[in-house]
Order: C-alpha cells, then structure tokens, then sequence
C-alpha cells in the first residue's frame, strides 16, 4: 500500500491533505515546550484540521474554520 493510501484510509471521511506552517508549544518530558516551528503536512475537512508534530510527535487538532479564518 502506498503512504498516501494508507493515509486516506486512516483519514476522516472527505479529508485532504494540505502543507501548512504551524507550530508545537506542547511540554517535553522535561515541561521544557517542545519549540517546533515549521511545515507539517496535514489532514483538513470542513470541520477539523489535524497534524502530527515531526519533533516530538504530539498529535494536533484545530478547528479549520479558526485556523484559516484569516486567509
């Protein structure tokens, strides 16, 4: 299975993928915050964007519409 297959499959129905800038203010192990600031690849439907943080691999979920209610 190819990764973007496997990525649909495990999506929300009606999800697509989008690159965006975001970042990761979440606590490490040491309540340092974790300080990613970068592209991440993510999973967007009318309702629900999400990603995964590449450094410390903590899973985020915005609301779209409060995401990109800028653009």
């Amino acid at each position: 299975m190819k990764d973007y297959d496997g990525w649909k499959l495990a999506s929300p129905p009606g999800a697509d993928e989008e690159r965006m800038r975001a970042e990761c203010t979440e606590p490490r192990d040491d309540d340092d915050p974790c300080g990613f600031d970068g592209w991440v690849t993510a999973q967007v439907t009318d309702e629900l964007t999400t990603w995964t943080c590449p450094k410390c691999n903590h899973d985020h979920e915005d609301n779209t519409k409060d995401r990109f209610d800028d653009y």
